[in-house]
């Protein structure tokens, strides 16, 4: 019988959720990202909502408390206003620390995303209210399927194509890597079925 080897990342996810579950400063919180799609690997980051009772907020330390997960090498604000620590075993982590009263802002990211099962988000819900929240946003998201979003992807998609190309035959390649993020983004947003793809470019 082979036993997987369970990822670092992993590790400090349950930490996380362990911690949540024994500070009762904390009100609810959820993951995100790649490990709650089963895409993680071994160079994905960590990244996390955490809901804190407002009486506590202010006084609340960050970055103690992510040193309690792994040691902290570097542990700063980015140019997002996200807390980012960077532990000393290389894992990036990502920590949104936010007063529980501001739980239902999450609810419009359904206009822009799909997201996954509730419980492979949910680490901690005190009241119920979070779970609520997680279930609004599940599911497939926003229908990107119509002839004018899909056109509007591919014009984008083209446009950053025209843009990288030439940045590149400038001899600019770090800034052509950051183009390419753009390309890869709107081609995985127009990314349809065959009937819908049809209709917009009328391909056989």
């Amino acid at each position: 019988m082979v036993v997987e080897a369970t990822l670092l990342q992993e590790q400090m996810i349950a930490c996380v959720r362990q911690l949540c579950q024994e500070d009762e400063r904390i009100v609810g919180a959820f993951t995100y990202g790649s490990f709650t799609t089963g895409e993680g690997g071994a160079f994905s980051d960590i990244e996390f909502y955490v809901y804190l009772d407002a009486a506590v907020y202010h006084a609340f330390q960050p970055a103690t408390w992510v040193g309690q997960i792994a040691p902290v090498a570097l542990y700063f604000t980015n140019e997002f206003g996200t807390g980012t620590a960077i532990f000393e075993n290389l894992v990036r982590g990502e920590f949104h620390f936010e007063r529980a009263a501001h739980m239902e802002q999450i609810r419009a990211w359904k206009q822009e995303a799909g997201f996954p099962p509730v419980e492979s988000m949910l680490l901690l819900d005190r009241t119920g209210e979070l779970t609520e929240h997680l279930r609004f946003i599940s599911g497939l998201g926003p229908d990107r399927g119509t002839a004018d979003q899909v056109s509007q992807f591919w014009h984008r998609t083209l446009d950053w194509m025209l843009f990288g190309a030439n940045v590149l035959a400038r001899g600019e390649r770090a800034r052509a890597l950051e183009v390419l993020w753009w390309v890869q983004r709107y081609m995985r947003l127009s990314s349809l079925p065959e009937r819908s793809c049809k209709e917009v470019f009328r391909c056989e």
